[in-house]
């Protein structure tokens, strides 16, 4: 099989399985808002951001792992071993770390969670179960790079929708059976839950012969493992710092309900992330499991230049029905609110989206030293953005911060990834479309079309369509030459 063929099928599954976790979270997320309140959502929030932060604390070693499963045949023949010295570590990393948390949690709780002050004991018991979660969301992390190491797709995506609906719909059903009462036992559930998801996904790992051999590896197989792990770890740390870097200074300095308001949006636009995902996680074993430099390139700009006459069309559809579908999905106040953020953050999405595929394929080159110097070197300038335009526009300050860096994020990675001019040409008029587009979205009355805008819309569809149909066409018919 092809090389662009088995990478079209491995980010179809892994859409399906982004299609299925999204309408889990689209089904849940207005019932526990709900139950929570706006308030209690954004500590829900702050408790997954902080979790989600820790995850991926593995050193890179969860990268390193699924990069030589990919590519290395001394690996795989240890693929046991190495899982098991993996997921000790994770657990052992995630203890000090678990320990550290709960020594701190106090002023974790002051700095994010005032306005339950009233419940300080429940906090408390919230807090340690919090610094429980911890080594098994780095475990997880690892668990899961495995599969994708050895390219097992369908497991991923099957656990991945479970685990989505598990944790997602399981507070649900807890609160109205009544075997949880309040707003922090809600919020208990959810992470015990997500703690229990960890066991599940063990045994996915299990279920392939593959991860049961091989369980005493080499020291080469450890060496080549360290080496790699060594450059990731850098970009494993920056990375979520400028992930939720926004989202902890809005909790600081505004509070729990701005980190509500604008992680609505930030969530909704990673489920919309499913097709630059699907590829980035299939591009990587992909890539690195090629030996030459040109079918390297050939391969990282045929997914960059298909993710990008895919994804336009759809992030222009939610761009024009944005307010209509937050209006209908969360009511009319909370929906022109995330409506006022989300407008701002998909500008920034679209430059987002075209950057997942240079990033995939500098980490299947062995290149992630590459990601972690272009991370290392945004952080203080980007902390000294966010702090700036929340303290002067609030939370759509933060939104327009992360536009800015996601835009110059994705500018620095398509240059250092080898991208020809050439290819690039070919989405100067996607890109030209999108920003016709939210400009005329953007000068809007509420964001709202008016008819005019209607008419002007109207005809830059039909102009796009017929370009990017005829392009998408010469896209899948080129796959042939991989």
């Amino acid at each position: 099989m092809h090389t662009a063929s088995k990478l079209n099928i491995h980010s179809f599954l892994n859409l399906l399985g982004g299609v299925g976790s999204v309408l889990v979270y689209i089904a849940t997320t207005p019932i526990l808002l709900k139950i929570l309140g706006l308030d209690g959502f954004g500590v829900l929030s702050i408790i997954w951001i902080f979790l989600n932060i820790t995850s991926v604390l593995d050193l890179g070693v969860g990268r390193a792992v699924s990069y030589e499963l990919a590519r290395n045949k001394k690996i795989q023949e240890y693929a046991g071993g190495i899982i098991i010295i993996s997921i000790l570590f994770a657990f052992l990393q995630g203890t000090i770390i678990g320990i550290l948390f709960s020594l701190l949690s106090h002023h974790f709780s002051t700095a994010f969670l005032s306005n339950f002050s009233s419940q300080e004991h429940s906090i408390m018991n919230l807090m340690g179960l919090i610094g429980l979660a911890i080594p098994f969301s780095i475990a997880s992390t690892i668990l899961m790079l495995v599969l994708e190491g050895q390219k097992r797709f369908i497991s991923v995506n099957i656990y991945q929708v479970f685990a989505t609906t598990l944790v997602q719909a399981g507070p649900i059903i807890m609160f109205y059976l009544n075997a949880v009462d309040d707003v922090v036992e809600v919020i208990a559930s959810a992470i015990i839950l997500r703690i229990g998801a960890f066991f599940i996904l063990g045994l996915f790992v299990l279920w392939d012969p593959r991860t049961r051999r091989g369980l005493m590896p080499g020291t080469n197989a450890l060496r080549s493992l360290i080496k790699f792990g060594a450059k990731v770890q850098l970009s494993s740390l920056s990375e979520p710092v400028l992930d939720n870097a926004d989202k902890f200074i809005l909790s600081s300095l505004i509070g729990p309900s701005a980190v509500a308001i604008y992680n609505i949006p930030f969530q909704i636009h990673s489920k919309l992330k499913l097709l630059p995902i699907a590829l980035m996680r299939s591009i990587i074993p992909e890539i690195a499991s090629l030996h030459t430099r040109d079918k390297q390139l050939a391969l990282t700009e045929y997914g960059f230049i298909l993710l990008v006459r895919i994804s336009t069309p759809i992030l222009l559809f939610f761009l024009v029905f944005y307010l209509i579908i937050m209006r209908y999905w969360l009511g009319d106040l909370e929906g022109e609110k995330v409506t006022q953020i989300g407008i701002v953050l998909i500008l920034g999405v679209w430059f987002n989206f075209i950057a997942h595929v240079p990033f995939g394929s500098l980490q299947g080159q062995g290149r992630p030293g590459s990601i972690a110097i272009v991370q290392v070197i945004q952080i203080i300038p980007y902390l000294v953005l966010v702090l700036i335009l929340v303290k002067l526009l609030g939370t759509q300050g933060a939104a327009i911060a992360w536009t800015i860096r996601a835009i110059v994020d994705s500018a620095i990675l398509i240059r250092i990834s080898g991208l020809r001019y050439s290819k690039l040409i070919q989405v100067i008029p996607h890109l030209i479309i999108f920003l016709l587009t939210w400009t005329l979205v953007f000068t809007q009355k509420n964001y709202e079309l008016q008819a005019i805008g209607y008419w002007g819309l109207g005809i830059l569809v039909v102009i796009y369509l017929a370009y990017s149909l005829t392009s998408l066409k010469n896209s899948f018919r080129r796959k042939s030459e991989l």
